[in-house]
């Protein structure tokens, strides 16, 4: 079941890609299809084999629209055009805007989907702990819609998805894992750096590479961790996939703003 987390990863990547070419509208709902996939993530079950009432997919779903959102109308908080509070929105980064409130409301939503059960409430705080950090893992994927305002940024993030997608299809080869891992780094960078080479204006060849090592790196990081957060493989497919990119945004937006500087 490997190769087909892997897919879904290269996939987005190409979304991602091409929709940071047209507007951040279209990079809006590659994004949002990412983390109504990460949604789907099924319950934990405890040492007994029983399932944990864990209910994600609300917190999920809801904290990520909030989150991106508000990152694509930042404006939405603040008073009506013309105001003050507007202009210091717009001098605002949109995930200064969005990340509080859509975590907010996924821990309120979490905390209101333990309320409704009848069960007893069982293991209470692992419930709460594991929908809350579902949520804002997928949460993080809202960070790729802000990367089109920075300066190339449509080349950024196609820069970041191309290595992405290449450390994600050298980590569905069997092998060690170390091994792999650390060839899928050279490998994301080296198609980072290439998209680079290749573009006549945006990144430049070096800074391709350094998107491309950060979000293979990722894609390695988010493998791993997904396999851990939920055993069964073929349950967790749509997380699997998603959370590499989930993990990547927050990381290729920073190195983005270095480039800006």
């Amino acid at each position: 079941m490997r190769i087909w987390p892997g897919v879904l990863t290269v996939v987005l990547c190409g979304l991602l890609a091409l929709t940071g070419y047209t507007s951040v509208y279209a990079v809006g709902a590659a994004v949002v299809l990412g983390q109504l996939l990460m949604s789907t993530l099924p319950a934990p079950t405890d040492r007994r084999g029983g399932v944990v009432a864990a209910r994600p997919m609300v917190p999920v779903v809801a904290g990520s629209l909030v989150a991106t959102g508000l990152m694509l109308r930042p404006e939405t908080l603040v008073g009506a055009d013309g105001t003050t509070a507007v202009e210091e929105s717009t001098a605002t980064a949109g995930f200064q805007l969005g990340l509080g409130p859509g975590v907010a409301v996924a821990v309120l939503l979490a905390l209101f989907m333990q309320m409704t059960r009848r069960d007893g409430r069982e293991l209470l705080v692992a419930s709460v702990s594991y929908a809350t950090a579902s949520a804002v893992l997928a949460i993080c994927m809202s960070m790729w819609v802000t990367i089109p305002e920075l300066a190339d940024g449509d080349a950024i993030v196609a820069s970041g998805a191309a290595g992405a997608a290449a450390a994600s299809v050298l980590w569905t080869v069997p092998g060690p894992r170390t091994l792999l891992g650390i060839v899928a780094v050279a490998i994301g960078g080296v198609a980072g750096g290439a998209f680079g080479y290749a573009v006549d204006d945006g990144v430049s060849t070096g800074f391709g590479a350094a998107l491309g090592v950060t979000a293979a790196l990722t894609v390695v990081v988010g493998r791993l961790a997904a396999a851990g957060w939920a055993p069964e493989s073929a349950r967790r497919l749509g997380f699997e996939g998603v959370l590499p990119l989930a993990l990547a945004g927050p990381l290729v937006y920073l190195v983005g703003q270095f480039y800006v500087l």
